[in-house]
């Protein structure tokens, strides 16, 4: 439109300077082209993006098809919803077993009890069909999220997608109905807060990245996965520290970035202690994960089997983080290559 109205109004000139006439007006002719911006606009608002197929695809596909039945093949939720109810019904929160023959009235940390007052609540209202939606919901929010930030950071669409179903095929054996999912999508957000903290600059970075201990503060009651987040900060306060004693000529910059790092990390830490138990879920939390015996038992501690299609999936990924390392033009800092 805005082609033919120029071409119109060249003519016009051409003819109105030939026979010595007043030039056509053009405010007329800018109405049309006003109403089709409109409409455009309201066509671009209306048309699905690439993420809106994909997280509706994904939604779909974990909670109505054969997918759906296998988010609940793992007999852990079942105690998830009788805890939630539990609480619910007695208005306190589980500190002791009551689920164990062997271990009744012992001393036990539910250290997901929010999440299993919620999904409780969930399984109250829609039954089982509504637990596995809320959770395929997480899973396609998380993944959809991931494709976004990669977009938004100038990512190719096919790299971008083809990297996206290789990482949910890696992640595929732990689709389950379970509150690890919610560790997923928070860490996802954790990350994106943070780096774009760490390449940004400005008032609002500052802002966003305060908001990290209250992230925390949610998190420390959803799942033993907000150790990862502190973990993330490790990183990025580590990286930081040797780009300060290597780059002298931004040695002030980094010196306040990791100054602002260091308040959120102490305040994120003062945050995961405002939990049901206190500083004895961190002590839980240790003792579990230095267990010998769980961690060469447990299927998750364990090294992967490549035959199956997820570790498969994942090698793969690894082979093209690789390839892309060694092929950048770019080399990462040091923040990105621990991340890595």
């Amino acid at each position: 439109a805005r082609c033919l109205t120029l071409s119109g109004n060249m003519g016009g000139w051409a003819r109105a300077h030939a026979l010595h006439l007043k030039p056509p007006q053009t405010e007329p002719q800018s109405k049309p082209a006003a109403q089709l911006g409109g409409a455009s606009r309201w066509l671009q608002f209306l048309i699905p993006s690439v993420a809106d197929l994909l997280f509706v695809g994904v939604l779909l596909g974990l909670s109505c098809g054969a997918l759906g039945r296998l988010l609940l093949r793992d007999a852990g939720i079942g105690w998830h919803i009788r805890d939630g109810q539990s609480m619910l019904q007695t208005h306190s929160i589980t500190r002791v077993d009551s689920f164990s023959a062997t271990m009744s009235g012992q001393p036990w940390y539910a250290w997901e009890w929010l999440y299993d007052v919620l999904i409780a609540a969930i399984h109250h209202v829609l039954g089982l069909n509504g637990v596995v939606f809320y959770s395929a919901a997480i899973i396609a929010a998380t993944f959809v999220l991931v494709f976004h930030f990669a977009m938004r950071r100038g990512g190719s669409l096919p790299i971008a997608f083809f990297l996206l179903v290789l990482t949910m095929g890696a992640s595929a054996i732990h689709f389950l109905a379970r509150p690890h999912v919610l560790s997923w999508l928070l860490t996802v957000i954790w990350f994106e807060v943070l780096n774009s903290a760490a390449t940004e600059a400005g008032p609002e970075k500052d802002r966003r990245l305060f908001c990290l201990p209250l992230l925390m503060l949610l998190w420390v009651n959803l799942h033993g996965g907000f150790l990862l987040g502190f973990s993330l900060l490790a990183v990025y306060l580590f990286g930081g520290a040797i780009e300060y004693f290597t780059s002298h000529e931004r040695r002030e910059t980094i010196g306040q970035w990791l100054k602002q790092l260091g308040q959120v990390t102490a305040l994120s830490l003062l945050a995961s202690f405002i939990n049901p138990y206190g500083y004895k879920l961190h002590l839980h939390i240790y003792r579990y994960l230095s267990d010998r015996f769980l961690m060469n038992h447990v299927t998750e501690f364990m090294s992967p089997d490549f035959h199956g299609v997820a570790q498969q999936c994942f090698a793969v990924l690894l082979l093209v983080t690789i390839a892309a390392l060694a092929s950048a033009r770019r080399k990462p800092g040091p923040s990105q290559l621990l991340l890595i």
